[in-house]
């Protein structure tokens, strides 16, 4: 979307902020989530930037052993580390004002400070995109088509390309997306604005034509959908999350197996960097015992609430749930997290649900092993120049981004791992969507 496309929505914005309203529209949207805190922050000398790389090294070998021996001492026996490599990702959320419709919008008869709420839709967007980064992966899949109605009415899938998993948590009128032409190489097939959202049908309608990449090629079912700075395409700034999201758990868990390497370091060499993914036909205190037994043998460390914390989609919480009621389940307040979380212990075991996971999946995370680096401290506003709202050229108005340089990585990954493979009951009544 162009700069004065920006400034015309948001002065139709304006003149409905003007209307008389008495008091202040309360915020209702909380889009924090829980598995944000299980990531510790990594300290002083646990990485290393070179160039655009971050580097650590871990070892994924046992350095043999002890010897019994009759006095004789064995040889000398060492193993290299492995160097980990990922490229932290630059994360930017940016937003603009009328100066003229900021001045309307205050005071008696207007719904609350016009820049105040422009502010707080910022601080809430960026929390959103947090969410849907820790969960998805680093190609930044948002969902997938599931049909093509016309040119801009397309009925959506899957969300972060995971079978079955609600295509419109992130979706809402006025947003940027693009789709990637799956036969050909994810080439952009083109761009566009959302004009609605019908959640019941999962349809999206764009307010033109997406079909308007190069050679103009036609989207299909199974063509991915990520979010880009503008349209149309061929826009100077335009850009895309394609391969440009930060890692998240389907790529450090990858319950799908659908990796290969780890960071620049490959699973066949060094079977040890592993995650320990089971699959079970049922979800039950069962099927977990044999989990939890699983993931401590490979790992060689015990799974215990205060080094461990799954994560369960609602409705994969409530299928366990029937499954230990009456018998031994015991739920009581779990350790708390930074954030304000606390998780919920289950039989012995600590519990977070989080409606943004995959809905039939359930990670067991070592939080020992979980890092996120901050590169330029926490998402802030841009302000190096002295102030944080720059002028806009030749129009009375001004803008400000907010952004974060950041990276998450495990530094250990076969003492964490996900069961997936059952299923659960009316998934879509947990998620947040408004679906009704």
């Amino acid at each position: 979307m162009s700069q004065q496309a920006n400034l015309d929505t948001i002065s139709t914005v304006g003149n409905l902020v003007h209307t008389n309203f008495m008091g202040r529209v309360q915020p209702h949207l909380e889009f924090m989530g829980p598995t944000l805190a299980l990531f510790k922050r990594a300290g002083p000398g646990e990485f290393v930037l070179t160039g655009e790389n971050l580097k650590f090294a871990g070892d994924v070998t046992y350095s043999g052993g002890a010897l019994a021996t009759t006095g004789w001492l064995p040889d000398h026996e060492y193993v290299d580390p492995v160097q980990f490599t990922t490229t932290p990702v630059r994360i930017y959320v940016r937003r603009a004002v009328d100066s003229f419709i900021a001045a309307r919008a205050t005071g008696e008869g207007s719904f609350e400070d016009f820049v105040g709420r422009v502010m707080e839709q910022l601080w809430d967007a960026f929390e959103r995109t947090q969410n849907r980064h820790v969960h998805g992966s680093s190609d930044g899949t948002v969902c997938l088509t599931s049909a093509r109605t016309s040119a801009t009415v397309i009925v959506m899938k899957d969300g972060y390309g995971h079978t079955g998993m609600d295509p419109l948590m992130f979706l809402e009128a006025g947003m940027t997306m693009a789709w990637l032409d799956a036969s050909n190489s994810y080439e952009v097939g083109g761009s566009g604005v959302i004009d609605t959202v019908a959640y019941t049908t999962d349809t999206v309608t764009f307010a033109a034509s997406i079909e308007n990449g190069s050679g103009t090629p036609t989207i299909v079912a199974g063509d991915p959908w990520v979010f880009s700075t503008t349209t149309p395409y061929t826009a100077s700034h335009f850009d895309t999350e394609y391969t440009n999201a930060p890692l998240g758990l389907m790529d450090h868990i990858d319950s799908a197996a659908a990796s290969v390497t780890y960071l620049g370091v490959s699973e066949s060499t060094y079977p040890r960097i592993k995650p320990v993914n089971v699959t079970a036909s049922t979800l039950d205190e069962v099927s977990i015992m044999e989990f939890v037994s699983e993931l401590e043998a490979k790992g060689t460390s015990p799974v215990t609430p205060q080094s461990h914390t799954s994560i369960l989609h609602p409705s994969a919480w409530l299928e366990l749930s029937k499954s230990l009621v009456p018998y031994t389940q015991i739920q009581q307040k779990g350790k708390e997290l930074p954030g304000g979380w606390t998780a919920v212990n289950i039989a012995g075991h600590d519990y977070l649900k989080d409606p943004w996971t995959l809905h039939n999946v359930m990670y067991c995370l070592d939080m020992r092993d979980m890092r996120v680096a901050d590169l330029d401290g926490d998402a802030r506003l841009w302000a190096e120049d002295g102030n944080e709202w720059s002028r806009i050229a030749d129009f009375d108005g001004r803008e400000v981004f907010a952004r974060h340089y950041v990276a998450r990585y495990m530094t250990r990954r076969n003492r964490s791992g996900s069961l997936s493979g059952f299923t659960v009951a009316n998934a879509s009544n947990y998620t947040p969507t408004p679906n009704y």
